[in-house]
């Protein structure tokens, strides 16, 4: 009797490649693994996508994320939050914007974690403006806003010198 590895078994090993140390071998191995997948699924998917942003290849990460449309899987919180997250620690803000929009208009709720990564982003690029307007946008959301969602701002605010608004931020958090 042979036991043979079913997608559980290769995504596991994907996962085990998508280490925070992913080099561009463990990615290649996870590649390997994902193609053997006979459908793959979101957990699959979000694996891959994963590993790719572990080895800093965005653009692998984007090109399955479009394999998953092609292929009719249905992208969740999870998968967008990756790119967006990755996009923000790399401040590029408008990226992160981008990613949580699609991820909004495909009707995938965002969590508090999505919008602080797209606050931060702007907040550590000195874009205030547009920090406080997705913060904003976070409370029209009727998400819970954290100490951290304000604190970027605020820390923004104090390098840019504008103490009112930083004041007032505090006021808000109360």
């Amino acid at each position: 009797k042979t036991v043979r590895p079913d997608n559980v078994c290769f995504t596991a090993i994907i996962n085990a490649c998508a280490n925070k140390n992913c080099s561009a071998s463990d990615l290649t191995l996870a590649q390997k693994y994902f193609n053997r997948i006979q459908k793959p699924d979101v957990i699959a998917y979000g694996s891959i996508i994963k590993a790719c942003i572990q080895a800093e290849n965005i653009q692998y990460a984007l090109s399955y994320i479009n394999n998953m449309k092609e292929n009719n899987v249905r992208a969740n919180g999870h998968v967008y939050s990756q790119i967006i997250t990755y996009f923000a620690k790399k401040c590029d803000a408008d990226s992160s914007v981008t990613f949580l929009v699609k991820m909004l208009d495909d009707k995938i709720p965002a969590n508090i974690h999505c919008f602080n990564s797209v606050i931060n982003a702007y907040s550590r690029k000195g874009d205030i403006n547009n920090a406080v307007l997705w913060l904003e946008k976070m409370e029209r959301a009727k998400l819970q806003t954290d100490k951290y969602s304000y604190t970027c701002v605020i820390t923004a605010c104090s390098d840019k010198g504008q103490s009112g608004l930083a004041a007032r931020l505090l006021e808000r958090m109360r």
